[in-house]
């Protein structure tokens, strides 16, 4: 999904709609899916289960969290789980 996340988000820089902190989280999400879903080379439901809230998360945080990777969902999903 590297070249995937890639695209995504030089589209997002060439529309000035990018930030650091979304890269470093995009980048955490990228770690979650390839330890959880190493043989999954698409998005898939169960991934998004990265993006729920736990209990030492609040606030903003949540929001930079989920929006890179709720703009990234925007490709088509597979409903496998892996």
């Amino acid at each position: 999904m590297a070249i995937q996340f890639e695209a995504f988000v030089q589209s997002r820089k060439a529309e000035r709609r990018w930030s650091n902190v979304y890269d470093d989280n995009l980048h955490f999400f990228d770690n979650y899916c390839a330890e959880h879903y190493p043989n999954q080379a698409t998005l898939c439901e169960g991934m998004l289960e990265w993006c729920n809230e736990r209990p030492t998360e609040h606030g903003m945080y949540i929001l930079l969290k989920k929006y890179p990777t709720f703009q990234w969902k925007s490709i088509p999903v597979s409903n496998k789980n892996g």
